[in-house]
């Protein structure tokens, strides 16, 4: 990445991040001292180190600093991330250019050592909480909607996410979270590798034999899957919509806020959709067929006449089949080792999923 894709400058350290005089120009108050506290019950897993930073006492305004090191992140490192794409996305300006409907509350970024550092607006109090809950129908659509907005406004432009930059490849996507890539992670501590491969083992035995190969073929070659979908009309996709990385502001017009740009790249929209269905299944209050049509009109509305099914079907069938390949060992493991409710609720999930398989297999 050479200056010239370049619209932020990063700070060039924590200390002047934070320092009062950064922090009274970002916030437009003036700022007299700083604290710094752990930040704990985050809903994150990858590595990242979180941080609340009080201002003037705790009167002023509350913000967070997000620490991230190649060395911590084991997505980073799944995912070949050795630029910080969170960084990138602010310091090339991609965030700048989100719709209305998508608020992502970075402040500014620094490096940190070897690392980054991320500060963001505190927005603890809106998001979505942690735990088992469902979201209400309201929130779903309100989400659809949002997702819609931000694969619209970046319809036809996927070279505002190059991989050349920093950002996700498409073509590697749907092989970093397969046993294969994860081995490497297993014994490093982190919580998320080694449960992964132990779910991945059960593929064989948890599905149908022709769902299980056409996983592992996906697995063993992601390109091809990858390859596929770049027939397909390309936007800017955020790549991680878990409910752990969003929020609603109150007001019913009120933007979704979207944290976490660490997958962010381009891919057809439905890349988007199927993760969100997949990660998120348990929490969602209606069902995934409806959750789709919500998302498939919000789209189709912005698009206007760029909209085809002739292309929205198919692209649709191959990110099912790359969401299960990404995200199918939680439900094994819940349909193997779960209580009896969970197993019930991850079966019905396989069998789901499974069938939307087979129909994107049939496209590669």
């Amino acid at each position: 990445m050479t200056s010239s894709n370049l619209v932020h400058e990063l700070l060039p350290d924590i200390e002047t991040l934070i320092s009062p005089q950064t922090l009274s120009a970002l916030t437009g108050g003036s700022i007299r001292s700083v604290e710094r506290q752990p930040l704990s019950h985050v809903d994150g897993l990858s590595g990242g180190k979180l941080e609340n930073v009080l201002t003037n006492g705790g009167a002023g305004p509350r913000l967070v600093l997000k620490r991230i090191a190649y060395e911590w992140d084991w997505v980073m490192r799944v995912t070949g991330d050795r630029l910080c794409r969170a960084i990138v996305s602010w310091q090339t300006g991609l965030l700048d250019q989100l719709p209305l409907e998508i608020s992502h509350e970075v402040l500014a970024c620094a490096r940190d050592g070897s690392g980054w550092a991320i500060l963001m607006h505190d927005v603890g109090a809106h998001l979505i909480p942690p735990g088992d809950g469902k979201l209400t129908e309201t929130e779903n659509a309100r989400f659809m909607e949002a997702m819609a907005a931000l694969n619209a406004a970046f319809w036809g432009q996927p070279e505002l996410a190059d991989p050349r930059l920093g950002f996700a490849d498409l073509r590697m996507r749907y092989g970093v979270l397969s046993p294969q890539v994860l081995e490497a992670e297993a014994t490093g501590g982190d919580e998320i590798p080694p449960m992964a491969i132990a779910g991945w083992q059960l593929l064989e035995s948890g599905v149908d034999p022709h769902v299980a190969q056409a996983v592992q073929r996906v697995h063993e070659n992601p390109a091809l899957l990858g390859a596929a979908m770049l027939a397909y009309p390309q936007t800017i996709v955020h790549g991680d919509w878990k409910l752990g990385n969003l929020g609603l502001y109150p007001e019913p017009d009120g933007p979704a806020i979207v944290l976490d740009w660490a997958w962010v790249g381009s891919g057809p929209p439905a890349v988007e959709l199927a993760w969100y269905l997949a990660v998120n299944s348990a929490r969602l209050p209606v069902s995934k067929e409806q959750t789709i049509e919500m998302y498939r009109e919000a789209l189709a509305r912005r698009l206007g006449g760029e909209f085809d099914d002739g292309w929205w079907q198919p692209q649709l069938e191959l990110a099912l089949l790359g969401g299960f390949a990404l995200l199918a060992w939680p439900k094994l493991l819940g349909a193997a080792h779960g209580s009896e409710e969970v197993r019930r609720r991850e079966q019905a999930e396989l069998d789901w999923w499974s069938e939307r398989v087979l129909q994107g297999a049939r496209r590669l």
